[in-house]
């Protein structure tokens, strides 16, 4: 019992620095997002050819926090 207790002690602090990295990326994506949304040709070419991804982007763009 102790030696699964260290294991999942170990997998907690591993997952709870992962988690701090992954939500960095994530705010850097959202943010790239934005400034993509934000050039006109951009929101044009995608309109075009892929609303559902534009409606996509404009969703995460919108996140208050992710």
């Amino acid at each position: 019992m102790e030696k699964e207790m260290e294991s999942l002690e170990r997998d907690y602090r591993l997952y709870q620095d992962q988690f701090g990295e992954n939500s960095l990326h994530l705010n850097a994506a959202q943010r790239y997002v934005k400034r993509l949304l934000d050039n006109s040709k951009v929101q044009r070419f995608l309109s075009n050819r892929y609303p559902e991804l534009l409606e996509e982007f404009q969703e995460l763009a919108a996140m208050e926090t992710i």
